[in-house]
This record gives C-alpha cells, sequence and structure tokens, in this order.
C-alpha cells in the first residue's frame, strides 16, 4: 500500500474535486482534506504510477507530492 499527500497551485484549486473523483476506484482511494490539498492511497505500485502519471498529465507543475508511506 502506498499514500501521497497531494498540494496543488492556489490557482488551480478548482481542480482538486474532479481530480479526486476522476481518480478514485477499487485501486484507488483519494480524499479531498483542503481547497488545495489531497490524500491519495492506493493498493500498489501500478496502481500509484497511474495516479503519479495522471497528476503529471492534469495538474500543474508546481504540485507538490509528499510520499506519505512508500
Amino acid at each position: 500500500m502506498k499514500a501521497i499527500k497531494v498540494e496543488v497551485p492556489e490557482h488551480e484549486w478548482d481542480k482538486v474535486g474532479p481530480f479526486v473523483e476522476y481518480i478514485n476506484d477499487d485501486d484507488v482511494v483519494a480524499y479531498q482534506t483542503s481547497r488545495t490539498e489531497f490524500i491519495v492511497v492506493a493498493q500498489g505500485e501500478c496502481s500509484m504510477a497511474r495516479v503519479d502519471a495522471l497528476i503529471a498529465a492534469r495538474l500543474d507543475d508546481e504540485t507538490l507530492i509528499t510520499h506519505v508511506r512508500k
């Protein structure tokens, strides 16, 4: 199991809610903790790699990812 905390820049706050809804599935649970932050827990490395790719593709380059559990 892997977990990350994601912080997006203030100007992208409106992307957080839809993104969290989009990535939730059987192997990934995401929860918005504030206007610009969310937590993602993934079943394994493949699921987290998918989340990382989606973050890179859909969110700003200034997005900060903190690994909570590797």
